[in-house]
């Protein structure tokens, strides 16, 4: 079998610098806990403790918060630790996905900018959803903290993609920022 190793830069893991610059800054982010919760919305808020799941364009703020995947099931960011599986008094389905999403913090002047190379996002069309194709992905986008910070989960496995996609995509930014 032929070796194509060196065709392809090694994958490093979710441990990487972040990319910054004047008008961007790009990091993979560390979180305690990703939990999906699958049933009625506000059964679904109920179990976390949360007044609100964060939809397009909305901003979310605070330690723990949850973003709305679509009108049964939200994701919650740091919430309470749950127990996997049906609760049966609750009437909803929760499952740890700490380990299967990473999140990736975008920010600065152009941040908007990078997220429509590889996604359509438009902050005058509200969408009960944070869910989003980019470049082909699932991924999950948010506004987090201000009008220029963002915040996008994705599978892990995609990883390597995204953050490529993403790194060719701010070097376009930086050259068309310096004419």
């Amino acid at each position: 079998m032929r070796d194509d190793r060196d065709k392809w830069a090694p994958a490093i893991g979710a441990e990487r610098p972040a990319i910054k610059n004047t008008h961007l800054q790009l990091s993979v982010l560390k979180t305690q806990r990703q939990t999906l919760i699958s049933g009625p919305y506000k059964k679904c808020l109920d179990i976390c403790k949360l007044p609100r799941a964060t939809s397009w364009p909305q901003t979310a703020t605070g330690n723990n918060y949850a973003v709305r995947l679509r009108r049964d099931r939200i994701l919650v960011i740091d919430g309470p630790s749950l127990d996997d599986g049906w609760h049966d008094d609750a009437g909803v389905s929760v499952s740890d996905m700490s380990s299967a999403y990473i999140l990736v913090e975008i920010k600065g002047e152009a941040a908007l900018d990078l997220l429509n190379r590889g996604a359509d996002l438009n902050v005058d069309i509200a969408s009960g959803s944070v869910v989003r194709s980019f470049r082909g992905f699932d991924v999950f986008i948010y506004r987090w903290q201000s009008e220029t910070q963002f915040r996008m989960h994705f599978h892990h496995a995609n990883l390597e993609a995204i953050w490529q996609l993403s790194q060719a995509f701010e070097k376009q930014i930086v050259e068309y920022n310096r004419r």
